[in-house]
C-alpha cells in the first residue's frame, strides 16, 4: 500500500485520476474506499501530506458513536496498512537470502501473481525497477525499502492522529510505533478497563486491526 509518487489511473478506471501522494491499498482497495466514506480526517493520515500540530489539537469528535466510527476506520487501515509492510519486509527478506537479478525478477513476479496493486505500476508512479533480462536486485530492494518507508509513514501518522485525538482521554497512557516492519500497538491499562466507554472504543480500534489482518485479500484479489 504505497504513497503514489505520481497522479496515477487504472486500467479499470481510466478516467479516475489519482493524485499524487494518495495512500493506495495494495490489496481491496475498494473496501478501503467504501469504510472511509464520511470520514474527512482521514486525509491525515490518507495522503502523504505533512501534518501540523494545530491540525491535531483541533481534532474532536461530534459523539461517541463518531469515535466508535473513527476507531473502526483507523483499526482497519492501520492493520492493512501492517499488511502490505509486512509482504514488503518479506521480500527485501527473500532477497537477502538470495541476492541475485533472477531472484528479483520472481520476488516481482510473485507480487504481481498476488495482484497487489503496485506491482502493475510504472517506475515514475512507484512501481517496480523495468525488466533488464533480468531486473537488477539491488534496483528492486531499493524500491522495496521505499515501499517499507511508505508504510512507516502512514503508520507514524496514524499513531500521530490517534495520540492527538482519541487515546489521550481513553486510559491509554502509551502508543508503540515500530518502523521495521511497520506496526503499531496500544497500551491496555487498569485505568482504560475502568472506563467502559473507553474500553470499548479501544477494542472497537483493536479488534478491527485484527479483523482487517485476519482478511488476507489474496484469494478476492485473484
Amino acid at each position: 500500500m504505497p504513497y503514489l509518487d505520481a497522479d496515477w489511473s487504472s486500467l479499470k478506471s481510466p478516467d479516475q485520476i489519482l493524485q499524487k501522494g494518495l495512500w493506495v491499498p495494495e490489496l481491496d482497495r475498494a473496501g478501503w474506499i467504501q469504510r472511509g466514506i464520511g470520514l474527512p480526517m482521514r486525509n491525515l493520515w490518507e495522503f502523504d501530506w505533512p501534518v501540523r500540530r494545530e491540525q491535531l489539537e483541533s481534532l474532536s469528535f461530534s459523539s461517541h458513536e463518531d469515535l466508535l466510527k473513527c476507531m473502526s476506520v483507523i483499526g482497519q487501515d492501520a492493520g492493512s496498512i501492517q499488511r502490505d509492510g509486512l509482504l514488503y519486509f518479506n521480500a527485501i527478506e527473500t532477497l537477502k537470502r538470495s541476492p541475485s537479478d533472477e531472484s528479483a525478477d520472481h520476488v516481482v513476479d510473485q507480487m504481481v501473481n498476488l495482484k497487489l496493486t503496485s506491482a502493475s505500476w510504472d517506475v515514475q508512479t512507484g512501481g517496480p525497477p523495468p525488466h533488464e533480462s533480468p531486473r537488477p536486485f539491488r534496483n528492486v530492494l531499493d524500491w522495496l525499502f521505499r515501499n517499507l518507508a511508505k508504510a512507516g509513514s502512514a503508520i507514524l501518522k496514524v499513531a500521530n492522529f490517534l495520540a492527538a485525538s482519541v487515546l489521550g482521554g481513553l486510559g491509554v497512557e502509551g502508543i508503540v510505533v515500530g518502523i521495521l516492519p511497520p506496526h503499531l500497538a496500544v497500551d491496555v491499562s487498569t485505568a482504560l478497563f475502568r472506563d467502559a466507554p473507553a474500553w470499548r472504543a479501544v477494542n472497537t480500534f483493536l479488534e478491527n486491526q485484527i479483523k482487517e489482518i485476519a482478511k488476507g485479500g489474496f484469494a478476492a484479489a485473484a
